[in-house]
Formats: structure tokens, C-alpha cells, sequence
């Protein structure tokens, strides 16, 4: 069985895609550079790490009800995803002293992580 794939293992592979440093410092250079996301950027690669795993999960033999039963799942987790987005967004819009895009980041992944 397949381990999964948390959004922050998701983050590290796009953050290695591009990283020109030494292995030593990668991990401090990661977290740097998540620190530094801007809320659109979190959205944008939260979407593509949903699609990676709607298609894995789509992609696997299957019959015919599985492959129903699975296709309730990734709706229900397209669901979930626009919705705390909507949320966040509403909540940076109306209180951005108050709500930070850590704090959004972090209730994100912590939404993506129990779906995927």
C-alpha cells in the first residue's frame, strides 16, 4: 500500500524543483521559502497537490463502483478545499491585522493533510 503524501512532503518537492544550495542547507532554505509564501501562492499549490492526488487516486485499477465511490471522495474534497479557502480569504480581507498567512497556512495544510 502506498504511503501518503502530506501537503508539506507536496511543498518539498516543489521547493527542490528549484533549490541551487547545498543539501545541508535545504532544509532551512525550505522553510524559509514557505515562510514567505503569500496566501495566493499557498492556494495555487494546495489546488495543484489536490489534483496530483485526485489523479493517483483516480488512476488506480478499480471496478466500476470504486471508481463512483472515489470520484464522491475527490468531491467532497473539492468541497472542503474551496470552502476554508473562501474562508481565509474572507478573513484576510476583513481582518488582515488579525489573521496572518501563517495561521492561514497552517489551518490549510492541517485541512489538506486530513483529506489526502
Amino acid at each position: 500500500m502506498k504511503e501518503e503524501k502530506r501537503f508539506e512532503d507536496y511543498l518539498k518537492e516543489v521547493h527542490a524543483k528549484n533549490y541551487h544550495g547545498t543539501d545541508d542547507n535545504m532544509p532551512d532554505a525550505f522553510e524559509a521559502w514557505v515562510s514567505e509564501l503569500e496566501v495566493g501562492d499557498v492556494i495555487k499549490y494546495a489546488e495543484e497537490a489536490l489534483l496530483q492526488q485526485r489523479d493517483e487516486f483516480l488512476n488506480q485499477p478499480a471496478n466500476q463502483h470504486d471508481q463512483e465511490i472515489r470520484r464522491q471522495v475527490v468531491e467532497e474534497m473539492r468541497k472542503k478545499i474551496e470552502g476554508t479557502v473562501e474562508l481565509w480569504l474572507l478573513r484576510l480581507h476583513n481582518e488582515p491585522k488579525r489573521w496572518t498567512v501563517d495561521r492561514a497556512l497552517s489551518d490549510i495544510l492541517t485541512i489538506i493533510d486530513s483529506m489526502i
